[in-house]
């Protein structure tokens, strides 16, 4: 998989350039945390056994958007408290699209984790899909400047 390809190769890190944050997520980050192994296996313990119900308790508000089920999700990061970045499983069990919970709820940011990496700055491997993409998805074609990601 690619995200444990990043992670192995530590570059699965939070960009250095606030406005990355902007142009994929939509909104700045306020301390965030890509995680490693051991991270995701501690933050989605729980988060995965959680009902809806739970997880708008947990949140304080009802999550909206295109929601998001705990047990068809893998957390792998966040921009900040109750902030979450996931991977949804819901429609592909091989290709899980990326998920991020703004203010108004949950929103896909990336069609798939490779498309993620690629826009963070972080793989560059996928860029012939990606450009294929775009167009679709409305990506932009300028990719992220080298040597965005946090050392």
């Amino acid at each position: 998989m690619a995200l444990l390809r990043a992670i192995g190769r530590k570059r699965w890190k939070a960009p250095t350039r606030p406005q990355t944050f902007i142009d994929v997520f939509g909104e700045p980050a306020d301390h965030s945390v890509f995680y490693d192994v051991p991270g995701m296996i501690r933050q989605n313990v729980n988060f995965q056994n959680w009902s809806q119900e739970e997880l708008a308790k947990h949140l304080g508000r009802y999550e909206g958007g295109v929601g998001v089920t705990p047990g068809l999700a893998v957390l792998i990061g966040d921009l900040g408290i109750d902030s979450p970045i996931a991977l949804d499983y819901r429609k592909s069990g091989s290709a899980p699209r990326v998920l991020y919970l703004r203010l108004d709820g949950w929103a896909e940011v990336a069609p798939d984790i490779e498309t993620l990496l690629w826009r963070l700055g972080i793989d560059w491997r996928h860029r012939a899909v990606v450009q294929a993409l775009r167009g679709l998805v409305g990506l932009s074609s300028t990719p992220p400047p080298a040597g965005d990601v946090g050392r």
